[in-house]
């Protein structure tokens, strides 16, 4: 449907007079009584050779796939060639996002057609996978990258669904989210391991994807807070030292934002700094809330 919109548009650009609009109704209505308005349309506004292209994809009668081979000729593989082509090429993108669809879709067909060992060095981007995707990838490809080393646990694409899940984030659009998902790093944490101390510098703010993590003010606990929660962003704003430190109370798992990477993303989209006055607010809102019923 984007590709008719596009097409159709760019083809009637030069002529400002055309309600092009009401064209892109008739096609997507594919009501056959209004076909004939769009068929006149493009063989009065692009040339033989282009209408040729364009009309299987706008009359519902043509099947595309079907006539493709004709119009195309040699130009047309099949898409498992394409993917295998995909992956074997010499585009970093290419690969990483062919790999990717051919691990979520299994199709261990392809995969295992891959001439894994003519891939250029440094071709497929480790943080872009899971644990579980690497270690496929590496028994897949016969050890090919059994040497290399792989420390994160979640792709970027797992990262930026998470993100999303996020209040600080939830606003913020996806291609912006896969951003910042690049720049996060995993931590770690045992039980009983802190996070950060009252009282230091802050210079990054994390993101509990899994696990507890108690906020301690003066040796006593405040908060505990789980999945999707942010900690230590206050120090970012404000500049001060750490109002709190954080401990975890159970293992888990976070994900670091470094203040260089978190000002840039704040500069670039301000939503953000509206959902952490909505958050600080909140919080503030429950604290009063505690204090209050301690007092009655």
């Amino acid at each position: 449907r984007k590709m008719k919109h596009l097409i159709l548009k760019l083809g009637t650009l030069n002529d400002p007079t055309i309600p092009i609009e009401s064209y892109l109704r008739y096609v997507d209505s594919k009501d056959h009584n209004l076909l004939p308005l769009v068929l006149e349309l493009i063989d009065s506004t692009f040339t033989k050779n282009s209408a040729k292209l364009i009309l299987p994809l706008i009359d519902p009668d043509f099947d595309p796939i079907q006539i493709a081979a004709n119009i195309l000729g040699e130009i047309v593989i099949s898409k498992e060639k394409m993917l295998k082509y995909w992956v074997e090429n010499s585009n970093q993108w290419k690969t990483n996002i062919s790999i990717q669809f051919l691990l979520s879709t299994k199709n261990n067909k392809v995969m295992e057609k891959i001439d894994w060992g003519q891939l250029s060095e440094g071709l497929i981007n480790s943080r872009y996978f899971s644990k579980l995707e690497r270690d496929y990838l590496s028994h897949i490809s016969n050890n090919h990258f059994k040497n290399k080393e792989f420390h994160d646990m979640y792709s970027v694409l797992e990262k930026t669904l998470f993100l999303k899940s996020v209040d600080l984030f939830k606003t913020i659009p996806a291609e912006t989210l896969s951003n910042i998902a690049q720049i996060t790093i995993e931590v770690e944490k045992e039980k009983d391991d802190k996070i950060f101390d009252e009282g230091e510098h802050g210079d990054s703010l994390y993101i509990i994807i899994s696990g507890k993590i108690s906020v301690v003010r003066e040796q006593k606990s405040i908060a505990i807070l789980e999945h999707g929660n942010c900690i230590g962003e206050m120090s970012l704003l404000d500049q001060k030292p750490r109002s709190a430190g954080a401990i975890a109370i159970e293992d888990s798992i976070l994900l670091k934002i470094d203040q260089e990477g978190f000002y840039e993303l704040m500069s670039n989209n301000p939503d953000i700094m509206k959902q952490i006055v909505m958050i600080l607010t909140k919080r503030i809102r429950e604290m009063n809330k505690k204090f209050t019923d301690s007092l009655q």
